[in-house]
């Protein structure tokens, strides 16, 4: 039976932006999924600075609706598709995490 394997890695607490730089400063393009609610909270910026201080390309959908309906999740990921992003980012929670 065939496998898929999908690394993915969970940072939350003190120094979790300082991880996710670590992480990101190996990637030329950067994808991150987040909800309006963070952008307005001034967090989206926060974590595009750490995201970008090492030069990478990064596209932000933060479109996604809570409780997204397959065809909402689909869309932004095809979103995302056409980004040519490296790595996955997802800010925020369930539904952005699970889009992600």
């Amino acid at each position: 039976m065939p496998a898929i394997q999908i690394p993915s890695s969970l940072f939350m607490g003190t120094h979790a932006l300082d991880q996710l730089q670590t992480i990101a400063q190996k990637h030329a393009s950067i994808l991150l999924f987040t909800d309006r609610s963070l952008e307005k909270a001034g967090l989206v910026k926060m974590v595009l600075e750490r995201l970008c201080a090492h030069g990478a390309k990064v596209s932000v959908i933060c479109d996604i609706q809570p409780e997204p309906t397959l065809e909402h999740a689909w869309s932004m990921i095809q979103q995302g598709m056409g980004t040519g992003a490296t790595l996955v980012v997802g800010l925020g929670g369930g539904s952005v995490l699970d889009v992600a």
